[in-house]
């Protein structure tokens, strides 16, 4: 990993520009629509526009499904194009809120399955050996464009109103496509994700036709019968190709310097590959200790968000501006943590995320016993440096475990668990509050956190030791 992924590959490259200003742009975008939205509708309307905002992601694991069937990189263009429609419409029309919340919703969509493809394609773009530094990168630009997109749209919303917010967001969204679409982002080859040995017993994955390894045919191929492993010499950029990948050592010697191009095996139908990315989910240690360790974690976690800004306003006696500044230093604290795994070589993607969950748990306790704003402010952006880092380390360990030609399943799959758990949250949020008051919410939902760590870090580690990833017959 001594190579920056930023530094070296210029498909890469594009794609981490593109999510940072397609994120930056969502921010700008829900800011603006979240505050236009209350003073024209009020409370109970933003309530709605949230949920709209929220409830398709629980469709991850289908539109997962259909980020492994479809080549992906044209699939993420088609969702950045949509929603840039999707924005230029609001912008243009002022619709009424019925028919904003309905596009809000279809945005949320397209997003949705832009997610599992996006993530799917990294190990493609960098390789299994950069994956963690690749990770790090695109949780800084991910977490720079949440903490700069607030304050951007207060800014434009203020300055220039709805409709220039609302294309500005929309120019976004044109950005990461051109980006996505350039020619030298298409002549990119992807690298040999890693296979082991097991397969998952399912009635969807078919046994193994050959004994000897192969690797199927490259991008664009429609053929399900086995070919020669294609090769390509790549200097600037190839990670080798790590041992166990089923490519054969007379034809791709480990640490030559080539890439070996690997599309995913054919499929029969959408449920097919549903039903068979959530069998892998499950069988896998790993996976499934992450999924879990989601769930139960967000549960807690999103209690923040419930309790602080009743806790700067009716706590600290803070203004408006300065209740703003909490989730300004959480956002500061999401994408500085990031950049600061990129300095220290490779890591162990288990134990960043113990130091995340820890990181959070502490910083949220903090931010409830703090006397004063300014404390406060530590206590957050020390939870948001430990959600940076929680979402790199679940971000590798889900690449490295899972078959190439599943991923997109298994993303959605495993990143539907953090959505229910917002939406159990919201729901006992609220009497929570009302019940011991916006401090004490926000010490439950730091000692929840570290609680989660405490039964979730042993399991995950001895599966890390003990599991080998169950994988598909190729």
């Amino acid at each position: 990993m001594g190579r920056s992924p930023l530094a070296t590959s210029p498909a890469f490259r594009r794609y981490w520009a593109g999510r940072l200003a397609s994120y930056a742009g969502d921010q700008i975008a829900r800011t603006a629509l979240l505050i236009a939205v209350f003073d024209r509708n009020g409370g109970a309307a933003v309530g709605w526009l949230l949920l709209v905002s929220t409830a398709p992601r629980l469709l991850g694991p289908l539109l997962g499904a259909l980020a492994d069937r479809f080549d992906q990189r044209r699939l993420m263009v088609g969702c950045d194009t949509a929603q840039a429609v999707i924005y230029l419409a609001i912008a243009v029309t002022m619709p009424s809120l019925p028919v904003l919340l309905g596009l809000t919703a279809l945005g949320t969509g397209f997003a949705t399955l832009f997610t599992p493809a996006g993530r799917s394609l990294v190990p493609q773009l960098v390789g299994i050996e950069r994956l963690p530094a690749a990770n790090a990168q695109l949780a800084a630009a991910v977490n720079t464009g949440i903490a700069a997109g607030p304050a951007l749209g207060g800014l434009l919303l203020a300055g220039a109103g709805l409709r220039a917010t609302l294309l500005v967001n929309a120019a976004t969204f044109v950005l990461s496509a051109a980006l996505l679409a350039a020619p030298g982002f298409r002549r990119r080859l992807p690298a040999v994700s890693p296979v082991a040995p097991p397969a998952v017993a399912s009635p969807t994955v078919a046994p193994p036709a050959v004994a000897s390894p192969t690797v199927a045919a490259g991008a664009g191929a429609r053929s399900g019968a086995p070919v020669r492993a294609r090769v390509t010499p790549d200097p600037a950029d190839s990670p080798g190709v790590p041992a166990g990948s089923g490519v054969a050592p007379a034809a791709v010697p480990p640490g030559s310097g080539v890439v070996a191009a690997a599309t995913p095996t054919p499929h029969e139908s959408v449920l097919g590959d549903l039903r068979a990315g959530l069998a892998i989910a499950w069988a896998d240690r790993v996976v499934r200790a992450v999924a879990l360790t989601l769930l139960v974690g967000v549960v807690f976690a999103a209690l923040d968000n419930v309790a602080v800004v009743p806790f700067g306003r009716g706590v600290l006696h803070a203004s408006d501006t300065a209740v703003g500044a909490l989730g300004t230093g959480y956002g500061v604290g999401m994408a500085l943590a990031p950049m600061l795994l990129t300095l220290g070589g490779s890591f162990r993607a288990e134990r960043v995320l113990a130091v995340g969950l820890l990181s959070f748990g502490a910083g949220t306790a903090l931010t409830a016993v703090m006397p004063v704003l300014g404390l406060a402010l530590i206590g957050q952006a020390l939870a948001g440096a430990g959600n940076g880092w929680q979402n790199v380390a679940n971000d590798t360990l889900i690449q490295q475990r899972v078959p190439q030609q599943r991923l997109g399943t298994v993303f959605g799959t495993v990143y539907t668990f953090p959505y229910a758990a917002e939406v159990l949250a919201y729901a006992i949020g609220g009497p929570l509050l009302a019940e011991m008051g916006p401090r004490w919410v926000l010490v439950v939902a730091g000692v929840g956190v570290l609680g989660t760590l405490a039964f979730a870090y042993p399991v995950l580690t001895h599966a890390v030791h003990t599991g080998r990833r169950p994988a598909e017959a190729h």
